[in-house]
């Protein structure tokens, strides 16, 4: 039922939608992940939470004045880079994300780390190198340039011709 309701959406209304709703969503998410890395770094440094203003009872979510104003922070950020894709506000994104990305995952041993680190490296080998003899292009690449959304690092390369910035890129999968 999905992948029919996929296939009618690209069909009728084409890729231009799918890659911005894909951008949106994860630009929401790192907006939201700003809030949550800016209260962690300040519990950090406070040593104690702070107080509750309010709780959101579908995510099961206490939220406090420190993580309203960095969604408030990140929601501007939002907006510069749905405006302008600049790749500072694309960096910050992206590591807000992973670092919000990581403390949802709870490794319970350094052997399951192991494990995991490990198939993720054979996964991403397959998937930059292998995949092109596979199915004829390098998937990894492909998504990483064709969705404007901050799923990679991007580092300032040289000028191209009439002032355009080039850039390195490093995927964050």
């Amino acid at each position: 039922c999905v992948l029919f309701g996929l296939f009618l959406i690209l069909k009728y209304l084409g890729t231009d939608v799918v890659k911005m709703a894909i951008s949106a969503g994860v630009v929401f998410m790192c907006m939201l992940g700003m809030g949550t890395n800016l209260d962690q770094l300040i519990a950090v440094v406070r040593i104690k939470p702070m107080k509750s203003l309010f709780r959101i009872p579908y995510l099961d979510e206490d939220m406090n004045a420190v993580e309203l104003l960095g969604m408030c922070v990140g929601a501007a950020m939002a907006y510069g880079f749905m405006v302008s894709k600049h790749w500072i506000i694309n960096n910050v994104f992206g590591i807000s994300f992973c670092l919000a990305g990581i403390k949802a995952i709870s490794v319970s041993s350094y052997k399951t780390g192991v494990i995991m680190l490990v198939g993720l490296f054979f996964y991403d080998v397959f998937w930059v190198f292998g995949s092109k003899s596979v199915f004829g292009s390098n998937v990894m690449v492909s998504v990483a340039k064709g969705v404007e959304a901050p799923i990679k690092s991007m580092f300032p390369r040289s000028l191209g011709g009439c002032g355009k910035l080039l850039h390195s890129m490093l995927g964050l999968g």
